[in-house]
């Protein structure tokens, strides 16, 4: 008896064992590629924690230069105020009638303008 398979349909077939051994090799190279793509989506992972800890750490870098710079000019101003604060009550206590003087000239002329009337 003839075997009057195809030989795409029958089993033993040179072609259907070529056609077996085909879809073995693209099922393993999808399992290769599967890993690979794995192995460099955790590269890649590893490298973006990397960069956004560099990246942190050198905000923390800035904000800490930045609070150190923001200190000494708050030390700086508070010494300036001190100075001119000492400055005008040493004016005042030479000169305590012109300082009431000067003191309601300038009284009056913010209230003429704060309160001037509206036309």
């Amino acid at each position: 008896m003839e075997n009057t398979q195809s030989p795409a349909t029958n089993p033993t077939s040179p072609a259907s064992t070529a056609f077996k051994n085909d879809i073995h090799r693209i099922g393993e190279s999808l399992g290769h590629l599967a890993t690979e793509t794995a192995d460099a989506a955790r590269s890649g992972a590893s490298e973006l924690r990397h960069g956004a800890r560099h990246a942190v750490d050198a905000a923390k870098d800035k904000l800490g230069t930045v609070r150190d710079t923001m200190a000494e000019q708050l030390a700086e101003a508070k010494a300036k105020a001190g100075e001119a604060t000492d400055s005008v009550r040493g004016i005042v206590t030479r000169h305590p009638i012109a300082s009431v003087t000067i003191a309601a000239g300038i009284g009056l002329i913010a209230g003429l303008i704060i309160f001037r009337p509206r036309s």
